[in-house]
């Protein structure tokens, strides 16, 4: 099935997502016909708003989100397994860009099961022609053109992901995301700054 697209307001190429990158994103999960993990996801999206200065409206509730959702994605569409990609981007209305007010467009992929494993193994190459920074604005979900470039890389050399290097040359993470390896009692995860942790 096709990607499903949704807007709080006409859309206009003269918004500052479209021209500048100006957005925070953050995905959501349907699983079995409801959201997981919603409170976590909605609290990320808060923290991403609030470092990119984005105006927070007073609607923005965890319960508008749960509502939105169930309203226009499980009941008005039927989507009991999918990915939302949401993302929240500045207008051109404010006197300063902190107080510019936002909007929000998102898509939604339908799947079997947003927590199933790849029933194959995943190919993936570590690239060290550009690292990710490890600052304040790293972990936030926005126009990043290490991704692009990273998603380039993958596609033409067959692989599923890069693997991408912060600037000390240790694993920081992939495109699409945190990398965690899992072998019997042994959880390994990698932390942007110091590289691979190991958690027993």
């Amino acid at each position: 099935m096709e990607n499903q697209y949704f807007t709080s307001d006409e859309l206009n190429v003269k918004n500052r997502a479209f021209l500048w990158g100006d957005s925070v994103k953050v995905s959501f999960f349907v699983r079995n016909g409801g959201l997981i993990m919603d409170e976590e996801c909605y609290f990320f999206l808060m923290a991403s708003m609030r470092k990119m200065r984005l105006n927070i409206p007073l609607t923005y509730t965890l319960e508008f989100f749960q509502t939105l959702f169930q309203k226009e994605i499980i009941e008005g569409k039927g989507v009991n397994n999918g990915i939302i990609n949401f993302q929240v981007f500045r207008n051109n209305d404010g006197i300063t860009l902190a107080k510019s007010s936002v909007s929000y467009f998102y898509e939604v992929s339908e799947m079997e099961d947003v927590l199933a494993v790849h029933k194959r193994a995943l190919e993936l190459d570590l690239t060290k022609e550009i690292n990710v920074n490890n600052n304040l604005l790293s972990n936030i979900r926005v126009h990043c053109p290490e991704n692009i470039y990273g998603a380039i890389y993958a596609q033409e050399n067959d692989l599923d992901d890069v693997i991408l290097l912060n600037p000390n040359k240790r694993i920081a993470r992939t495109t699409v995301g945190n990398l965690l390896f899992w072998r019997v009692t042994l959880l390994k995860y990698q932390n942007r700054l110091k590289g691979p942790t190991f958690l027993h």
